[in-house]
Order: structure tokens, then C-alpha cells, then sequence
């Protein structure tokens, strides 16, 4: 088991300018709605109403994984037949990963919230992650409560593929970590990413809707009311917060998303960068007005080509911003 407090990665990984983090890009995927009544989703009210709940992981790109944060419904059995999966094919989470051009088999960890099924219903199709889930969620998933049996099905938690369970907060990479939010689920958890100065919380079903937040209502569906309200209150606390509620449909994408051909020119970029500062690689810098060539005893007022000077970090800057 890992240590809760750790990185997956150890202490190695370089801590460079602000700008630059391991974070990459974050998407939410699709993988259709299901319709269930609204009283699951707050406690004591909307009884009788029927929701069409999204249902939308979270994909985050980093430097060395490629994690997704919950994976939808898949294809519920017959028996769950009250349970509509209103879903289009460009709706599905396979389509979502292909438009990023993505594979299943590209997905290297997969973190589930909690494990019921409308959370971790596709998490067969994903050959090569790692399962992250809190170990007091993995050991109920095989025996639930009665009141609670409902909401796991073996056939979708239970997969090939190696589990990391973790016990309380846990850090996956500088800018990515994982947050108990029991309540809803006996060992729910939340995710915190730091991008572009917020905190994007994925809140799960610690808060599948904004009044979760905003109103401080518990879900209806929960196994813990006092712990479903800490939870809430938790969630609350974070600074510079921008919430992700897991089943709300009316909001389906993230305001503030670049685009893919964004995504991948700065991945690149940010590679290149880090492959440079840390072997203290020469480069020529001919045609950048900013570089700055120094010379023992005073500054060369115009570099002579083919001479190299180690780069600075200021110079990489720069660069990458030319």
C-alpha cells in the first residue's frame, strides 16, 4: 500500500519557474446521461423528479501520465434497466478520448471517486492503468451494506488491472492530489488540479450538483449524512476554487480550455524546456534579440556565431515565449 502523504514519483521530479508545471491539460469527457430521480442527488427534496445526470470524466494530462478521474456508466446490465442511458455515439467515452487522439490503452491511471457504477462502469476498457481508490471504498465495494447494494456492481469495479489503494490525501504528480470526501460513499474522494491559478475540484459525488455547493445539501443517495456535510464544508474551504459537479448537465466543458493544437505545441515546448535545463544544454540563441551573452569581465555587445553559453533559465523563458 502507498504511503498516503507521498508521491507516486518519489522527490526527483524537477521544480522549475512558476510557469511551467506538470500539468499539461485538462478536458471533461462525455460519456452520455442516465436518468434517475433528483432525490438522489439532494437529500430531501426534488422526489418523484426525474434528472438526466451527465455523466463526464475527467481527463488530466501531465508530463509523465495521462489520468482520468472517474469513467462513466458503460453498458449497465438488465436488471439496472430503470436506469435510461440516453447516450449518442459521438457520446461515449471511447469517441472523447479519440478527438484528443487518445487511446484506451494511452490512459496510464485511472482515479475513481468511489466505486459505484455510474462511476466506474468503463473501467475495463483500459488495459494499461492503475486503479487509484481509497481503501476503505475498495474493501465495502464487496460487501455492501444492504441499503447501499444497489449501487455497486462487481462486474465493473472488479477488473484486471493493479489497484493503488491509498488512505487519506495522496499526491499523484506536483499539481494533482487526491482529497477524502466520505459521506456519499464510505471512501469517496475528491480531485484538486492547479491550472492557470484555480483549483479545479472534481468534486464527485460529494457534490454531483452546483446546490451541493452553493446551498451546503448533503446528496440523497449518501452513507454518511454528518460526514456527507464535512465533506461539503471541505470543499467549500478551497481557495480559488473552480468546481466540477459530477451529474450537473448544464455544464459540459470547462470555460477556460485551450484548444488541442494549444495542447500539444505546449507539451512539446514544456518537454523540450525541461530536457534543457536539466542536462545544462548549449544552445544557439542567434536570433533572439533577448539573449544576453556574458563574457568574463564586461558583456560582448554583439555574439559571435557558433559561440555557446550554457542557458539561463531567464533565457529559456524567453525562448519559449518568442
Amino acid at each position: 500500500m502507498n504511503d498516503a502523504t507521498s508521491s507516486r514519483h518519489g522527490n526527483e521530479d524537477y521544480r522549475g519557474p512558476e510557469f511551467l508545471l506538470t500539468v499539461q491539460d485538462i478536458r471533461l469527457l462525455r460519456d452520455g446521461y442516465f436518468t434517475l430521480d433528483k432525490s438522489f442527488l439532494v437529500f430531501g427534496k426534488y422526489q418523484g423528479e426525474k434528472y438526466k445526470a451527465a455523466l463526464k470524466p475527467l481527463l488530466i494530462r501531465t508530463e509523465k501520465e495521462n489520468i482520468l478521474v472517474d469513467t462513466g456508466v458503460g453498458v449497465l446490465p438488465p436488471k439496472y434497466k430503470g436506469f435510461e442511458v440516453p447516450r449518442k455515439n459521438e457520446e461515449m467515452l471511447e469517441y472523447s478520448l479519440s478527438r484528443l487522439m487518445l487511446k484506451p490503452a494511452d490512459i496510464t491511471l485511472v482515479v475513481n471517486t468511489h466505486l459505484h457504477f455510474d462511476h466506474c462502469g468503463n473501467n475495463s476498457l483500459f488495459p494499461n492503468a492503475k486503479f487509484l481508490v481509497q481503501t476503505d471504498e475498495v474493501r465495502y465495494a464487496y460487501y455492501p451494506d444492504r441499503f447501499m447494494k444497489v449501487s455497486y456492481l462487481r462486474e465493473f469495479f472488479d477488473v484486471e488491472g493493479e489497484f493503488l489503494p491509498v488512505s487519506g490525501p495522496y499526491k499523484i504528480e506536483d499539481g494533482v492530489e487526491v482529497v477524502p470526501t466520505p459521506g456519499h460513499s464510505i471512501g469517496h474522494q475528491s480531485v484538486i488540479v492547479k491550472w492557470r491559478g484555480r483549483n479545479v475540484v472534481y468534486c464527485g459525488d460529494a457534490a454531483p450538483l452546483p446546490e451541493n455547493i452553493e446551498r451546503r445539501n448533503i446528496t440523497g443517495m449518501i452513507y454518511s449524512t454528518a460526514q456527507g456535510l464535512e465533506s461539503i464544508d471541505k470543499l467549500r474551504r478551497i481557495e480559488s476554487p473552480y468546481y466540477i459537479y459530477s451529474h450537473d448537465n448544464a455544464q459540459l466543458d470547462l470555460k477556460d480550455t485551450a484548444s488541442d493544437s494549444d495542447v500539444v505545441f505546449r507539451s512539446a515546448v514544456q518537454r523540450l524546456y525541461l530536457q534543457i535545463v536539466r542536462i545544462d544544454l548549449d544552445v544557439h540563441l542567434v536570433g533572439f534579440g533577448q539573449h544576453r551573452h556574458r563574457r568574463r569581465g564586461g558583456m560582448d555587445p554583439a555574439p559571435r556565431f557558433g559561440h555557446r553559453d550554457p542557458l539561463d533559465p531567464m533565457d529559456a523563458a524567453l525562448v519559449l515565449q518568442a
